[in-house]
């Protein structure tokens, strides 16, 4: 089965658009010097700080896929991200306590944290 996709029409804004890296990578101190790197394993997922700007049509649309679709972000979802290597699907998920949206005159701004892996 595939994972529920971002509503059609709704796309990120590309302000407010940002990601750290993977994860999976290790230092060890050493007494005497510099430390020692590592690859734990390789692929890990990065998270991304996104944001969407919506008219009130779009805000309906997102809340149902928010909340009935991907249960408030804790079920996966697909989502096209850049992670550097251009625009590319990724599995996401949202981070709890990330979620905010604000009214700003007619639009809705909502933002998010995902936790994502290609």
């Amino acid at each position: 089965m595939s994972l529920p996709k971002l509503p059609a029409g709704l796309c990120i804004a590309a302000q407010g658009y940002g990601f750290g890296g993977p994860t999976g990578a290790r230092r060890t101190d050493i007494a005497a010097g510099r430390g020692r790197y590592g690859l734990n394993y390789y692929g890990g997922a990065s998270q991304f700080a996104v944001t969407l700007v919506l008219r009130d049509d779009q805000m309906r649309v997102w809340s149902l896929f928010y909340h009935r679709k991907i249960a408030l972000g804790t079920l996966p979802f697909e989502l096209d991200l850049d992670s550097g290597m251009g625009i590319q699907p990724h599995e996401c998920n949202i981070l709890p306590d990330s979620y905010q949206a604000v009214l700003n005159q007619t639009v809705w701004v909502v933002t998010f944290n995902v936790e994502a892996k290609a």
